[in-house]
């Protein structure tokens, strides 16, 4: 199986690769491409193969992801503290208006697998082989539960869909082909996983945290959250203006808190530093 995600890593980076071309010519098109098709090219395979062997792939194809979307805004790149980058990245992976849309795959990875194994259980002969899921089972529901903290309040969101062990889980009271209602786990677990994240990100752009890397500039930034940040997902068509490519990526930058293209950006204050 790693061998198989690791030969379909390659074969999605190359079309990754053909997507970021596209930056250098229209940024707003390549981001979009991302959005709607790239971000999703190990979907399928996060869904039939265990986290165990999916998680570090995933990781990498994450990588490749902000690889083509920072290329496309930034194609000389950008030289700015590790701290503002984090920050980029963090807000990137929200949902839109709040983030660039751009989802983690690792995060998805975290449920995809699970919530195809717990549609499967529905089916009289796979549940009777479940028990050979088990040693797979377990690793995938320990990294959600250790994610998402069964002392947290988030887990009171989830535990009605998600058993914590592996026991419960394939024991076949939540799952089992003699359920009329089949329970899906992936919607709630994911937004649960998207409400963290969101935490964490404005956990990086509280004011307390204002100092030389994040200043106030910053903070208005990061805090003044609008519906702009729906042009990232809205119609082309449905726009009632016209952004030019430089306009596009310039806004991309300023939501995301990185520095202008221009060589002198630092006389512009010290809101870029």
């Amino acid at each position: 199986m790693k061998n198989f995600a690791e030969k379909h890593l390659i074969e999605v980076g190359a079309k990754l690769k053909a997507i970021r071309t596209l930056g250098c010519k229209n940024a707003r098109a390549t981001h979009r491409l991302l959005v709607s098709s790239g971000n999703h090219l190990m979907s399928y395979l996060a869904s039939t193969v265990p986290p165990c062997v999916m998680m570090d792939v995933l990781r990498r194809f994450d990588w490749q992801v902000e690889a083509a979307f920072f290329g496309a805004i930034a194609p000389e790149g950008f030289s700015t503290s590790a701290s503002r980058r984090e920050r980029a990245r963090s807000r990137m992976r929200l949902a839109a208006p709040l983030g660039c849309s751009l989802f983690s795959s690792t995060d998805r990875g975290k449920i995809a697998w699970l919530s195809s194994v717990a549609a499967c259980l529905s089916d009289p002969l796979l549940f009777q082989l479940r028990e050979g899921l088990r040693d797979f089972v377990q690793p995938a529901l320990d990294d959600i539960v250790s994610f998402i903290g069964i002392e947290s309040h988030y887990w009171s969101q989830v535990e009605h869909v998600l058993p914590s062990t592996a026991d419960l889980f394939l024991g076949g009271n939540t799952f089992s082909p003699e359920d009329d209602y089949k329970v899906k786990i992936g919607t709630p677990i994911l937004k649960t996983i998207s409400h963290i994240r969101l935490q964490e990100y404005l956990g990086m752009t509280k004011v307390d945290q204002i100092g030389d890397e994040f200043t106030k500039e910053d903070a208005l930034r990061a805090n003044s959250h609008t519906e702009a940040g729906r042009i990232f997902v809205t119609k082309f068509t449905k726009l009632c203006f016209v952004f030019t490519d430089e306009e596009y990526t310039a806004w991309c930058r300023s939501f995301l808190g990185i520095p202008p293209q221009d060589d002198d950006w630092k006389s512009l204050g010290s809101g870029w530093l």
